[in-house]
């Protein structure tokens, strides 16, 4: 007999999920997530057992136990299956020279992604040093001039979800010329994103996050606008000092921390500055799951 109930996959998976973060935060468990993202296909068995079971009582209690065993499986085994890769090393480079503007589409799969500025003067527009798995990663380079303005896509395209050896990962550094107005534009995966912006000549960022912590450091050289998106971790914003900005926070499921130089003014966290009129950043967050930092 079929009953009316909460169903209980979804709050589940949020609690497990919670746990994995709270644990690599503390330092007790460092996660590989690209382990944890090969299972993906459990969330399908899961939720397939929900709608069969988890209509009746007893069809509850049953699914529970279940996903806790199969949840289980997945904590103890995921750290335990890390298997060997076949490594491989490129660097992507263009010269800076005849490029007036770019546009610059980060998109990363599985891995760790760093982005910075390249050294002042130097002749590169980007200079990326990619590290992948090629059996299961293949990596699309494209680079678009339209008279000055060059439009550059690099995007990981993974022919598998596998885990990584111990000691391995798919590493991603990109640096980018500080000398060329750049619309940026980056998509993370399940990843650790640090992505220090100082110095470049950005006109529009876009982040959209994936799994995984962001640490972000805003570029000083305002004005321009930026939209973050969080995914599933923690996301942690610096604005650099002497530079005014006004954030716009849609905070998801996670707490909300700014710094003691931004005012509430409604929906906004504003500068005293970019208060009184000065040209700053505007940056507009929409959070996901996991605590939002704003400093």
């Amino acid at each position: 007999m079929k009953e009316s109930g909460p169903r209980i996959v979804f709050p589940l998976l949020l609690i497990v999920g919670g746990v994995i973060l709270l644990l690599d935060r503390l330092g007790v468990w460092a996660i590989s997530w690209e382990s944890i993202a090969r299972w993906w296909p459990l969330l399908l068995v899961l939720l397939g057992l929900d709608l069969i079971l988890g209509g009746t009582r007893v069809g509850r209690w049953v699914l529970l136990a279940l996903a806790i065993g199969l949840l289980g499986a997945l904590l103890y085994w995921a750290p335990r299956l890390e298997v060997g890769g076949t490594y491989a090393a490129e660097r992507l480079s263009r010269p800076v020279e005849g490029v007036h503007s770019a546009e610059v589409r980060l998109q990363l799969g599985v891995g760790q992604l760093e982005v910075g500025a390249l050294e002042e003067g130097s002749p590169q527009l980007y200079e990326a040093d990619l590290r992948y798995d090629r059996r299961y990663t293949h990596i699309v380079h494209e680079a678009t001039d339209a008279g000055g303005d060059l439009r550059v896509l690099i995007k990981s395209d993974h022919r598998a979800w596998v885990p990584t050896s111990g000691g391995e990962r798919n590493l991603w550094v990109v640096r980018l010329s500080r000398r060329v107005p750049l619309r940026l534009e980056i998509t993370s995966g399940v990843s650790h994103s640090q992505v220090d912006l100082t110095g470049l000549a950005l006109t529009r960022l876009d982040f959209n996050g994936g799994v995984g912590e962001v640490e972000m450091r805003l570029s000083e050289r305002a004005p321009y606008e930026a939209s973050v998106k969080g995914g599933v971790g923690a996301l942690t914003i610096q604005v650099p000092q002497g530079v005014e900005a006004r954030f716009r926070v849609e905070s998801g499921l996670g707490e909300v921390q700014v710094g003691p130089r931004f005012e509430k003014q409604g929906a906004y966290y504003v500068t005293e500055g970019f208060r009184e009129g000065a040209q700053g950043i505007e940056v507009s967050v929409e959070g996901g799951v996991g605590a939002i930092t704003i400093r």
